[in-house]
């Protein structure tokens, strides 16, 4: 939700309850971050989740929003695992639905997640696959 409030209104990052933690520096570290990937993988669970939670932008904000984000989904490779299978899949108890599912592509498709979820992140390591914290990012580079 960084990313697209960011590339839509970056003033509005520390104004937003779900973005709020965040600053226009975290903003463009993550632009930095992501510049050099030419393919972004998803899930269907994690595009509902950033609508979800992008729903209560107030207009004229949110048509904004949605219309950026809308363009954004048809650049990403959307990979889609039906939730009867993640539900089955060790992580599910764990970590729910949407953080499962991304843990079940992992084992179909090697790629570096990005996470501010420090629950997602240490179960991804656990497991032995590549993942970077956000949140860890923002200390070291913020901290130098």
């Amino acid at each position: 939700m960084l990313l697209f409030l960011g590339r839509v209104n970056r003033k509005r990052i520390g104004e937003y309850k779900r973005t709020r933690k965040y600053t226009l520096d975290d903003y463009i570290l993550l632009e930095l971050l992501i510049e050099p990937f030419s393919q972004f993988i998803t899930t269907p669970n994690i595009l509902t989740e950033v609508s979800n939670l992008s729903g209560y932008l107030g207009e004229p904000l949110r048509s904004r929003y949605f219309h950026h984000f809308a363009e954004a989904i048809q650049n990403f490779v959307e990979i889609y695992s039906p939730s009867n299978a993640v539900s089955h899949s060790p992580s599910f108890v764990r970590l729910g639905l949407t953080d499962a599912s991304i843990s079940l592509l992992l084992n179909r498709q090697k790629c570096l997640v990005l996470t501010d979820d420090l629950d997602l992140f240490v179960h991804l390591n656990e497991l032995g696959f590549d993942a970077i914290n956000f949140t860890h990012v923002r200390a070291s580079y913020f901290d130098l």
